[in-house]
């Protein structure tokens, strides 16, 4: 049985924000993958999405990422959309956050985004699923598109905003896994996250 078709071994936590992605959120197959890819992810570390980070563990960039996502956490990650407040200024610090979580050996395209990643990338910076990593992309994703249909839907630019944004975090996470599944001899998973030694901490990302 896939992870994401049994839930029944989830943490709370884990089921909790699952709910606040699906509930009421039939928003086309691209979002449903996302979350997929998600959960797989989240299921090969054992679901610690309410583990916190530390020094070992690592986090995603708390200097760049968009104002709601800093209040998401202040409320104790309820599960619940954050009001995102105007369309194009959330989109635009959503891309600086992104870029700022990427390998920094990651290129960019024309404009200036993430571009398809290379078979060759060492993935380790974004490879966090506690409750600062990976979490906060999907979780961000839920803010900005509950307005956007909010807003009318899947006809505008800053729905295409949305739906180019979905499918970077995707790539991402199915990159992740894959570069998980590989440095763990293919079994694609693991029981629990080990703290790493100082030697072994993940490579950094685009800015430190």
């Amino acid at each position: 049985m896939r992870m994401e078709e049994d839930a029944s071994h989830w943490p709370d936590k884990m089921r909790e924000i699952h709910g606040l992605l699906t509930h009421g959120k039939e928003w086309g197959e691209h979002w449903a993958a996302c979350v997929r890819e998600w959960v797989q992810l989240e299921g090969m570390d054992g679901f610690p999405v309410d583990v916190k980070s530390n020094t070992n563990i690592g986090a995603f960039s708390s200097a760049t990422h968009p104002e709601p996502v800093g209040r998401w956490i202040a409320y104790k990650r309820m599960a619940k959309d954050r009001p995102i407040g105007n369309l194009k200024t959330y989109a635009a610090a959503w891309w600086t956050w992104w870029g700022d979580c990427q390998p920094s050996d990651r290129s960019v395209d024309q404009n200036g985004r993430p571009a398809d990643p290379d078979d060759a990338l060492d993935w380790s910076c974004m490879d966090v699923t506690t409750s600062c990593g990976i979490l906060l992309v999907i979780v961000s994703l839920s803010f900005w598109g509950a307005e956007v249909f909010k807003a009318g839907g899947t006809d505008s630019r800053q729905a295409q905003e949305w739906q180019d944004a979905v499918s970077q975090a995707t790539v991402a996470f199915t990159c992740i896994r894959r570069w998980k599944e590989a440095n763990e001899g293919g079994s694609g998973k693991r029981k629990s996250i080990p703290p790493p030694s100082s030697s072994s901490r993940p490579k950094k990302c685009r800015k430190a």
